[in-house]
């Protein structure tokens, strides 16, 4: 029972460690676009946008 229990355990622990590394290993990219818009804000105390609007617009020269 106690060899059933850590082989499912182990597994997990395979399992999670081989996730880990291939989302680390996994350089990043960008892709490049022609025209696009973004826009976000957030509520007052939020550490992303501070309560503020921002808008980026690629027509506007915005990078």
């Amino acid at each position: 029972m106690h060899s059933v229990k850590l082989a499912g355990r182990a597994a997990a622990v395979l399992a999670f460690a081989a996730a880990t590394v291939t989302a680390v290993a996994v350089p990043a990219s960008a892709q490049t676009v022609d025209k696009a818009t973004f826009a976000f804000s957030g509520d007052s105390g939020d550490w992303i946008s501070g309560g503020q609007s921002y808008a980026y617009d690629t027509a506007a020269n915005d990078r």
